[in-house]
């Protein structure tokens, strides 16, 4: 698989996450096929899609594009993770049996940061205010 820079995506309606500090790829798998949902570039026109129609960016206000490492999404004001929200939004589409999100981040501090990445289908803002869904934890990373 080729590194991708990039934030979130969605399957089902809307994908929303949350991340701390960090660049974000989401992957849908199917079998060995892989179908990129959105790699979001270092400004808006960099952005790529994979999926017809999933094209509409949604970010929390404190999180912008930055051309830093290979480019995304990140927090730009204050340090709370819980502020570091962004997502793509599309039509329904069903998860096959089989289908996975993956997550490629990139970690520009010269520091360790563990990552566990949070992933809702049905909350559009931050998980801490707004309107109330349910957040799941992806598995943790620590580079």
């Amino acid at each position: 698989m080729q590194k991708r820079r990039g934030r979130v995506f969605s399957l089902r309606g809307t994908i929303f996450f949350t991340v701390i500090a960090v660049l974000c790829l989401f992957t849908a798998y199917a079998g060995a096929d892989q179908i990129l949902l959105a790699d979001f570039g270092g400004n808006g026109s960099e952005n790529t899609f994979g999926l017809a129609g999933w094209d509409t960016v949604i970010k929390d206000c404190y999180t912008d594009y930055r051309d830093i490492g290979p480019g995304g999404t990140t927090v730009t004001a204050g340090s709370n993770g819980s502020y570091d929200h962004q997502g793509v939004t599309g039509p329904v589409r069903a998860f096959a049996p089989g289908e996975r999100i993956a997550v490629t981040w990139h970690n520009s501090s010269e520091g360790t940061v563990t990552f566990v990445p949070k992933i809702s289908f049905d909350d559009p803002d931050r998980r801490i205010s707004g309107v109330t869904g349910t957040w799941h934890d992806m598995s943790g990373l620590t580079p």
